[in-house]
């Protein structure tokens, strides 16, 4: 038998991040009226940095990008003999963010 409705428990809410609520908001902003928001309850966030060999201290982020732009930049990426990090690095930085 199911629990009569005023016997159930609200649904948890979760703490909002306003950092991530700015970040999603300048995507949306950029991305135009038809950009989807999707919310993972399984995303990941770390804070941690990875410090490399060279001295260089990175923060790890996950990047979706379209399957052929992957290959592409991996193909770009392995025929220089360049990290995929300091590629896509450097486009971000011409941004000028």
């Amino acid at each position: 038998m199911a629990k009569p409705t005023w016997a159930m428990q609200p649904p948890k809410l979760k703490a909002v991040d306003t950092a991530q609520a700015a970040r999603d908001a300048f995507v949306t902003e950029k991305a135009g009226a038809d950009a989807q928001t999707f919310e993972r309850s399984d995303a990941q966030t770390s804070k941690a940095t990875v410090q490399r060999k060279d001295g260089r201290e990175l923060r790890r982020m996950t990047v979706y990008l379209p399957a052929d732009l992957a290959a592409r930049l991996r193909v770009h990426c392995a025929g220089r003999d360049v990290d995929v990090s300091e590629v896509v690095a450097e486009a971000v930085a011409a941004l000028n963010l």
